[in-house]
């Protein structure tokens, strides 16, 4: 914005703004800082611009200064590690970017007197005029360019940094919240501005010493294009990953995160732009069309959503909605209360006359007795017992509960054994039916309020207090606890009852950030018991499950 102010009002003082809306190709020229550019009457404009690049620049610094003392002094894991990381090494290279475009630290003009040019200004107009720029220095630039080496250092080597772990964090982990793939989008938008802030540094050098001859040997044009070409290498790498059958971006709906691949085509079309107007060549001219039409789409697109769900109130200032590898716990409840109208309308339609009933009933109460051993297991072996190391006897409530259902589950047990016994007298058939239609929705209704109580009062342990590591280790433990052939009915029975295709797919994704080593296995289980609807629909957004034999599997190991 700053920049913006500053150029719109001293049009010619800056040298990619010369080259990028003049028309003219090549090279830019020295500017004669004296020179009346028919924007440049009113100085308070460029004052005005220096104040926002200060409130900007010092703000990023302070930040990226913070950030690295807590990224030193924090114990963290490679989970924690991120793209957005990377924003704070961007934002410290669009400083370097102004400072010398500006300029940031004095004007040409004095700072008692803002309508004269300064001696030093003039000696360097003289030297133009007379055409020899040998052993002229500019102190003024020379400040600016110093500011702009400042920020660029520490965002040039923080960039190199970061660019490898978080390319070995994306490569080797799970990535499993597709919001947070966007943030890899930053890969493009640093090497691009480094592409500009190192050519205009290199401008402003030569400025500095009052010639223009690091430009006319090729050294600031070589860095252009050396790292312009490493940041389209990157944009058609990631643009590959949105393909169908990679699917790694784009799974997700519209979201703040979106913004950044706006950013990042932006900052690609900027460097194409000036790697045009620097060469002039056709190819040139090509890429910056074609990166600016991209550009242009994804703001335009974004946009468009944006004011959308702005007056719609969905997503814009909005709360993100927060999961993780226990996240499993909570979407077993969902699909529990999923299941309950159709359990609670088999149970009241039962009749022993009608053997279909009869039998559709105790297949769903089969389902639903393994649902609980198993459920209930986990909490009291695992899950509670982590939750009460924390807080002892935080979940004996909830763990009492558990040993009385239990009880009457066995009894419940017996009454369908003997109304599945043909053999059995018709009134004690009948009777069982009777005793399960006049217990059983009371114990239903004090199961839905079990779960709640769960979900209030245990769950913010897990959420808050236990980290994610310890997370993944709880979801591994209740998955060997409990035989394969169980889980061969589990999953499906809780992919099917969960009301949402979002919620099926976060159900898999959290038991696959734990396990990644199992997709497949968990895959399998999942292909072999939905319906090819359900399957094209989680296969889509959970590619890596796929399992072997079938379209668009991929090796794992």
């Amino acid at each position: 914005f700053a920049f913006l102010i500053f150029d719109v009002n001293n049009r010619g003082r800056t040298g990619l703004s010369d080259m990028l809306f003049d028309g003219d190709e090549g090279l830019p020229t020295a500017q004669d800082p004296t020179a009346d550019n028919g924007r440049g009457d009113d100085h308070h404009w460029e004052w005005f611009a220096r104040v926002l690049f200060w409130l900007g620049a010092v703000t990023q610094m302070l930040l990226s200064v913070a950030k690295f003392g807590e990224w030193v002094g924090k114990r963290l894991e490679l989970e924690h590690v991120h793209p957005t990381w990377m924003m704070l090494p961007v934002g410290c290279l669009v400083a370097a970017l102004v400072a010398p475009i500006v300029p940031a630290l004095n004007s040409y003009y004095d700072d008692d007197d803002m309508g004269g040019p300064t001696a030093q200004a003039a000696a360097l107009a003289a030297a133009q005029q007379a055409g020899d720029l040998s052993g002229v220095f500019d102190s003024r630039a020379f400040a600016n360019y110093e500011l702009a080496r400042f920020f660029y250092a520490f965002g040039y080597a923080m960039w190199v940094v970061l660019f490898g772990v978080t390319f070995f964090k994306v490569v080797t982990t799970h990535n499993s919240d597709d919001r947070q793939r966007h943030s890899v989008w930053i890969w493009v938008a640093a090497p691009a501005l480094v592409s500009i802030v190192s050519f205009n540094m290199c401008f402003a050098r030569g400025a500095v010493f009052g010639g223009m001859d690091l430009l006319a040997t090729g050294v600031c044009t070589d860095t252009l294009s050396l790292y312009f070409f490493l940041a389209l290498v990157i944009f058609l790498g990631l643009a590959w990953a949105t393909l169908p059958y990679i699917n790694f971006f784009g799974r997700d709906k519209y979201g703040m995160g979106y913004w950044i691949e706006c950013f990042a085509a932006d900052t690609l079309a900027a460097a194409a732009a000036v790697y045009y107007s620097v060469y002039g060549t056709y190819t040139g001219e090509v890429l910056m069309v074609m990166l600016l039409v991209v550009a242009s789409v994804f703001n335009f697109v974004c946009m468009m959503w944006f004011l959308s769900q702005l007056v719609r109130g969905r997503t814009v200032f909005c709360p993100e909605i927060k999961w993780g590898p226990l996240s499993f716990m909570k979407l077993t409840h969902e699909a529990v209360r999923g299941a309950l109208p159709t359990f609670t309308k088999a149970l009241t339609e039962m009749r022993l006359e009608d053997e279909g009933s009869v039998q559709l009933f105790c297949a769903h109460f089969s389902q639903f007795v393994m649902l609980h051993e198993e459920h209930s297991r986990h909490e009291d072996e695992v899950i509670f017992k982590a939750f009460n190391d924390l807080f002892p006897e935080q979940g004996k409530k909830w763990n009492d509960d558990h040993e009385h259902d239990r009880v009457l589950i066995v009894h419940w047990k017996g009454l369908v054994n003997t109304i599945l016994n043909t053999q059995a007298p018709p009134q004690a058939r009948a009777a069982a039916i009777q005793e399960l239609q006049t217990t059983l929705p009371q114990f239903l209704e004090h199961f839905a309020e079990h779960l709640k109580g769960e979900e209030d009062h245990l769950q913010p342990v897990g959420k808050r207090y236990l980290p994610l590591e310890l997370q993944k280790q709880i979801s591994r433990k209740v998955w060997e606890i409990t035989p394969a052939a169980r889980w061969e009915v589990l999953v499906p029975y809780l992919v099917n009852n969960l009301p949402r295709n979002l919620q099926r797919v976060r159900y898999l994704k959290a038991l696959l950030w734990a396990m990644p080593e199992r997709a497949q296995q968990i895959g399998a289980i999942v292909y072999r018991n939905v319906d090819s609807v359900k399957w094209e629909m989680l296969r889509t957004e959970i590619p890596e499950m796929i399992p072997r034999g079938t379209y668009n599997w991929r090796r794992y190991y």
